[in-house]
């Protein structure tokens, strides 16, 4: 048993990103994410504080990690979109990343801290400006800022 205090994000590993482990990936977060929810909502109605409510801050991002990959960034956007198109993007991975290759990260509605021109852009977007890996720690600290970095630190 393991027995967690805090929980920053969560890491998908894949040795290997194929379609079939995208999908399944993308499955399993949309049933966690429907029980985070559902917890998340429950906390909120036996909260006696008004201030208290379902934002991002409470949110724990998803990430998915592959050492390597045989399907483009191209690609696994596009099958993102097609199958998972009546998933809302608060329910989907937050970014996904191949080693040494492609990064797409998800900007849902491009109105939080991933913001991308062109505004009218939505979803899952190729990050070609950085490596993946450091796309994705960048992705990890604009969602999860560090605790040193955060006023609840200093107060």
């Amino acid at each position: 048993m393991l027995i967690a205090h805090a929980v920053e994000a969560a890491y998908q590993v894949k040795a290997r990103l194929s379609t079939e482990e995208l999908r399944r990936a993308m499955e399993e977060r949309a049933v966690g994410k429907a029980a985070s929810i559902g917890a998340q909502a429950r906390a909120v109605r036996s909260s006696q504080h008004p201030r208290m409510s379902l934002d991002s801050s409470k949110r724990i991002p998803f990430f998915i990690f592959a050492y390597t990959t045989n399907i483009s960034g191209e690609a696994a956007i596009k099958l993102i979109r097609d199958e998972f198109k009546d998933s809302p993007w608060h329910e989907q991975a937050d970014g996904i990343f191949v080693l040494d290759g492609w990064a797409a990260v998800n900007i849902g509605n491009n109105d939080g801290a991933q913001r991308v021109s062109p505004l009218e852009r939505r979803g899952f977007v190729l990050a070609d400006e950085l490596p993946s890996l450091v796309q994705m720690l960048w992705t990890h600290c604009r969602l999860r800022p560090p605790r040193w970095c955060t006023s609840r630190a200093v107060s």
